[in-house]
C-alpha cells in the first residue's frame, strides 16, 4: 500500500497534488488490487475522488472484485462521488455482459440519488445482469418506491 492509498482511506485529498507532481503513479494497486481511486470512491471521499480524477487517475480500472470506482460509489450510495465520476466520463456500462452495472448496484441499494444521476447520464435501465434481472427488479427488492418510480 502506498502513501496515496493511505491518504485515500483517510480522505486526505490535499496530498494528491504534491504526490502527482512528484511523479507518483496514481493508478498503483495495493496488495488487494485496489487503486486509490477505488478506495476513495468506496469510502465516499468526494474531494479525494475529484482530486484524483483531475490529476489523471484512470476512472475505468477495475479492482480485485472486478468493480470500477463508479460501481463502488453507486453500490454504497455515494451520490456525490457518482456525479464526479460521471462528469469525468466514467462508463455507465461494464465491459462484460451480465455484470452488474452501476445502475443495478444503485437500484439494489435503493439509492434514488445515484439512480437518478446514472439515468441522467444515459445508463441503460433495461440492461440485464447474469440472472436476467433489470435494475428495476433489484429496486423493487430494496423497497424504495422513489427508486422504483425513477426506473419505470
Amino acid at each position: 500500500r502506498t502513501s496515496l492509498h493511505q491518504a485515500a482511506l483517510a480522505g486526505h485529498q490535499d496530498i494528491v497534488g504534491p504526490l502527482a507532481r512528484s511523479g507518483m503513479f496514481l493508478d498503483a494497486r495495493d496488495r488487494n488490487g485496489q487503486t486509490a481511486l477505488s478506495i476513495a470512491a468506496k469510502n465516499g471521499h468526494t474531494a479525494f475522488v475529484e482530486a484524483l480524477v483531475s490529476s489523471g487517475a484512470d476512472i475505468k480500472l477495475e479492482d480485485e472484485k472486478a468493480k470500477t470506482p463508479l460501481q463502488w460509489a453507486a453500490e454504497l450510495g455515494h451520490g456525490d462521488c457518482v456525479g464526479i465520476l460521471l462528469t469525468h466520463g466514467a462508463p455507465t456500462e461494464p465491459k462484460a455482459d451480465g455484470k452488474l452495472t452501476p445502475l443495478h448496484l444503485a437500484a439494489q441499494s435503493g439509492d434514488y440519488d445515484c439512480v437518478r444521476k446514472l439515468l441522467d447520464k444515459g445508463a441503460d435501465a433495461d440492461a440485464l445482469d447474469h440472472g436476467g434481472d433489470a435494475p428495476i427488479h433489484l429496486a423493487v427488492q430494496s423497497s424504495n418506491p422513489d427508486t422504483v418510480k425513477a426506473l419505470l
